[in-house]
């Protein structure tokens, strides 16, 4: 927590910039005092995230008397990239915990998430999630998304016992973790891959009966249906046309010219996370017209 802190220390006064604009400081919905006592009303995509800001808008209209006044915001997502360190560190620990046992192990698992957690809330990869504020979007999708998976398997645990009482506990966490897959979902679009997420973990790190577990995990699938429902609600019932503007991500390059060009955003993205210098806030790459042209 200090060293995720101190690394960030010199951020809290940085201005809202690019999609911050729009997204924040243009977005009624941040601003209404009704998405703070009615969350249901905030509809669209990304309401969670929505929520959030308006709350922060909220809090520090009443400390400061200015509802954009930067600090609040970034203080709530150094807030939230902290807890994220610490789910990755439980994720680890009960990951270790699946996989070996003793008093030994034990002792080397946590050193393992120690090290986990800390390369996570410090490596530089994650300063953009972090300070460049409407980005709590992702960093926020990762709580819900981090917590859920979480909850899932704190109630797959709870499973091996048959006494009522670990039953309970079990369908508690279970019920728990749908219910953070779909915060997750209305954050933002990339909690759409969980539900696989939590199938695989389910097929790697415990076992039994194969349609039980298919029964625990697969419900999760499910909830995959919030992030169409959701675009849906932002277009006004214009599905494919969101769908058309979402993929074309407002360029008028070829569909199949950005698709080459993504194979290189895609391996500088890999590079940066063993060696992450040089990094930009918004990379300039050349148009690829061919899958090997550019490299």
């Amino acid at each position: 927590m200090l060293v995720g802190f101190f690394a960030y220390a010199n951020t809290f006064d940085a201005q809202f910039n690019f999609d911050d604009v729009p997204a924040i400081l243009g977005n009624p919905t941040v601003r209404s005092a009704e998405s703070v006592t009615d969350p249901l009303a905030i509809r669209g995509n990304r309401a969670v995230g929505n929520f959030s800001f308006a709350l922060n808008y909220k809090i520090a209209a009443e400390l400061t008397g200015d509802g954009f006044s930067v600090r609040g915001y970034h203080y709530f997502n150094l807030a939230v990239h902290l807890a994220n360190a610490l789910l990755v560190y439980l994720l680890v620990i009960l990951t270790i915990r699946r996989s070996t046992s003793g008093e030994s192990s034990e002792w080397r698992g946590r050193g393992i998430a120690f090290l986990a957690a800390l390369l996570f809330v410090s490596h530089p990869l994650q300063t953009q999630a972090v300070t460049y504020i409407v980005q709590r979007f992702t960093s926020l999708a990762t709580t819900f998304y981090l917590l859920s998976l979480v909850c899932y398997i704190f109630a797959r645990s709870q499973r091996g016992d048959s006494t009522g009482g670990h039953r309970l506990k079990a369908a508690v966490f279970w019920a728990l973790s749908i219910v953070l897959a779909a915060l997750a979902m209305g954050t933002k679009e990339i909690a759409i891959t969980l539900p696989f997420t939590i199938i695989l973990y389910e097929f790697l790190f415990f076992r039994g009966s194969i349609v039980k577990r298919l029964l625990a995990a697969g419900a999760f699938l499910l909830t995959l249906i919030i992030v169409p429902l959701s675009i849906i609600g932002a277009s006004g019932g214009h599905f494919m046309d969101r769908i058309a503007a979402l993929t074309k991500v407002q360029t008028a390059m070829p569909r199949l010219d950005y698709l080459f060009t993504q194979f290189k955003v895609v391996a500088t993205y890999l590079r940066l996370l063993f060696f992450p210098a040089g990094q930009n806030l918004e990379y300039d790459f050349p148009v690829s017209h061919s899958f090997f042209e550019g490299e």
